[in-house]
């Protein structure tokens, strides 16, 4: 019934009374010995009024949940954003990485030519190797027969405190 027009009928035209009931919700008002044709045609248009205003209360609420579902996939939008953000700072450093990482290879590898003396030249592979993998120490060991022999042995941290090893064998 809530889809029904409300059509109120007086029996004399009443200022008061149709102020009152206006009030109290009718969508339109007659007296009586309105025309028969003018009823119906009334009530059909306070149908087609009230079936646009059901549609335009859908499409109300279709758009409230189309705005949500936009704010939704903004949010996921920019939380994708920020994670590409991260990649690429990470990427770049990473990169930064490789590169002196590579640079540090082909210095060695340039020093290998340069070094004529043996323990400078071992002590250089150990420290780029050291500094390559980030490690705080690092020995070689030169095998002889069957056995290893500790060779050449660096460690920052005791050599900071100077309790310990940075040298080569």
């Amino acid at each position: 019934t809530c889809a029904l027009p409300i059509l109120a009928l007086a029996g004399a035209p009443d200022d008061l009374v149709r102020a009152a009931a206006f009030s109290a919700g009718v969508e339109d008002f007659v007296h009586r010995g309105t025309d028969p044709q003018e009823l119906q045609a009334r009530l059909r248009t306070l149908m087609r009024l009230g079936a646009a205003a059901r549609r335009a209360q859908d499409a109300e609420g279709t758009l409230a949940r189309l705005q949500q579902r936009v704010r939704e996939r903004d949010r996921e939008l920019e939380a994708l954003h920020k994670q590409v953000h991260e990649m690429r700072a990470s990427l770049h450093v990473d990169n930064r990485t490789q590169r002196g990482r590579v640079d540090g290879i082909v210095q060695l590898g340039l020093e290998f030519n340069r070094v004529q003396d043996f323990h400078v030249l071992m002590d250089r592979i150990l420290s780029e190797a050291r500094r390559l993998i980030h490690a705080d120490a690092g020995t070689i060991y030169v095998r002889e027969g069957p056995t290893l022999r500790f060779a050449y042995a660096q460690n920052e941290t005791l050599a900071r405190r100077g309790d310990g090893p940075h040298f080569g064998g």
